[in-house]
């Protein structure tokens, strides 16, 4: 049963909105390549002129709670990467190793059976500023 993912990438105070595009990469993908038949679990749409984006993908598996993000915003000299946890409540490396007051900004929240909201901050203030991996 497909999942859907949507949330906000709002403006900086006092900055114009900038246009983005959000990826969701469902970890690890269960097809390798494209057919243009398949669904691979990789979506990537636009938010609209309010920062509002939605799209549809794969749930992840048991083991892997979260999909891969990727934020891809004009000002942005490299995209940025970032994960929003579906199920926080299995235990996870990366999440576990996050000082608790940042935690938050990884879980995306469910709104109804099937749906979640997960909103992506830059430059917000620093507990509430998405947390970003540096994949370097």
């Amino acid at each position: 049963m497909p999942c859907w993912s949507s949330g906000r990438h709002p403006p900086t105070a006092g900055a114009p909105e900038r246009p983005a595009r959000c990826a969701a990469i469902r970890s690890p993908p269960s097809v390798v390549g494209r057919d243009g038949l398949a669904f691979t679990g990789f979506g990537r749409v636009p938010t609209d002129a309010d920062g509002h984006y939605a799209l549809r993908t794969l749930p992840p598996p048991a083991d892997t709670p979260y999909l891969a993000v990727v934020l891809f915003a004009r000002g942005l000299l490299h995209h940025l990467h970032t994960r929003a946890y579906l199920d926080p409540a299995g235990t996870d490396a990366l999440l576990s190793s996050l000082p608790e007051e940042r935690r938050h900004t990884l879980i995306a929240h469910r709104e109804r059976p099937g749906v979640h909201r997960f909103d992506i901050r830059i430059q917000a203030d620093s507990r509430e500023e998405t947390v970003f991996l540096d994949l370097r």
